[in-house]
């Protein structure tokens, strides 16, 4: 099987853990180890991200259960839920 880069996405600088894909593949979302998740829209055409910073400690993996609701769990043992909202800002 042959794999194709899709795109390069240096908007972090730290070590990533879980990444996932929504199920429409339109979004991107990972976790840094700098307590950070990363949102990226579009990584095909022009990709467009946002990123949060928590307070805590970093996620560890990520799970979305709908195109605008993602699950992050990590050290802390607090499953946290993000929501984009009706503009696509999480």
């Amino acid at each position: 099987m042959w794999m194709q880069q899709i795109a390069q996405l240096d908007l972090s600088s730290t070590w990533v853990f879980g990444v996932r894909w929504s199920a429409s593949g339109k979004t991107l979302a990972y976790l840094g180890h700098n307590s950070m998740i990363y949102f990226v829209d579009e990584v095909e055409s022009a990709p467009a991200a946002q990123n949060l910073a928590l307070r805590d400690l970093p996620l560890r993996d990520v799970l979305f259960v709908s195109e605008r609701t993602v699950i992050g769990v990590g050290f802390d043992c607090n499953p946290m839920i993000f929501a984009a909202d009706e503009t696509g800002l999480w």
